[in-house]
């Protein structure tokens, strides 16, 4: 390929790019509710979790900016549509991935730092505070982003919200079984009463015991991760040291349509191995 035809196609693939990323400009709210929709329960659970819906809305039209980038680059400009369609594919369940492992950090940060917050109101409680003045002291100290949320309590409760309301709805909102525990254990309190430090107590004593396990079971599985992961970058590293070694071969699995359609195949068989394995060695607890 000559330099006019480089020049050419790096002109070919700017200008796709460029007015697809006008269009989506364009179209923006109208994306922005196709892709929420389509990823469902993932999208509600970022934005239950206070995570910035903004960065959202731009990961998502960049998401879409790249399946329609993929799909141009390989399938019309390069001429390799087996390829444009494995690729394509990839692009289309990315975000489900991403938005799944963001939730998951966040939701095991808020547990972490529950506990934490739980032993502060306890020995608030405990001091002679009510659970008002308790859940304001710790929501001054707490770490982000526990402190945004204890804070969206205690600011609804000083605005003449029911204490009991403004847990429960924060309890709906998040969706999360540590919280759960926290929550009904302060409105059983206030509902009938009893001795809030030590049913708190209780469940941070559950909940280190849960992390201690979280823990020791990460451990014991870090070399089934390292090998998933080494398996799955295997293929690539192959392919690109047969690309050194024989280009003609290269040439082969690249520039016949039958190449890439095996290529496509092997790719596939190595997302669907390594998407099972992952499945073993992550498991919920």
């Amino acid at each position: 390929m000559d330099t006019a035809t480089h020049l050419w196609v790096i002109t070919i693939c700017t200008t796709s790019a460029a007015a697809v990323a006008i269009g989506l400009i364009r179209i923006g709210p109208v994306w922005d509710t196709a892709a929420d929709n389509h990823m469902g329960e993932l999208s509600l659970k970022f934005k239950r979790l206070s995570l910035s819906e903004d960065r959202l809305r731009v990961f998502l039209r960049i998401w879409g900016v790249a399946l329609i980038a993929s799909v141009a680059l390989l399938g019309y400009v390069a001429h390799k549509p087996p390829l444009a369609a494995f690729a394509a594919f990839l692009v289309y369940v990315a975000p489900r991935y991403v938005l799944d492992h963001l939730i998951r950090r966040r939701s095991r940060l808020l547990r972490d730092q529950l506990v934490g917050a739980a032993v502060a109101l306890a020995n608030a409680v405990k001091a002679g505070l009510s659970i008002a003045q308790g859940l304001e002291t710790v929501s001054a100290e707490a770490p982000q982003p526990l402190k945004t949320e204890l804070q969206r309590i205690v600011f609804e409760y000083q605005r003449g919200r029911p204490l009991k309301e403004a847990i429960e709805a924060l309890r709906v909102r998040l969706e999360l079984e540590e919280f759960n525990l926290f929550a009904l254990a302060i409105e059983a309190t206030l509902e009938r009463g009893g001795r809030l430090n030590e049913a708190l107590e209780r469940i941070c004593s559950s909940l280190r015991e849960k992390q201690r396990l979280e823990r020791k079971l990460t451990a014991c599985t870090a070399a089934g991760r390292q090998t998933v992961i080494t398996l799955a970058l295997f293929p690539i590293g192959m392919v690109l040291i047969l690309s050194l070694i024989d280009h003609e071969y290269y040439r082969v699995l690249f520039d016949t349509f039958s190449g890439q359609v095996l290529f496509a195949l092997a790719c596939g068989l190595v997302y669907c191995g390594g998407r099972w394995a992952w499945k073993i060695v992550n498991f919920e607890f």
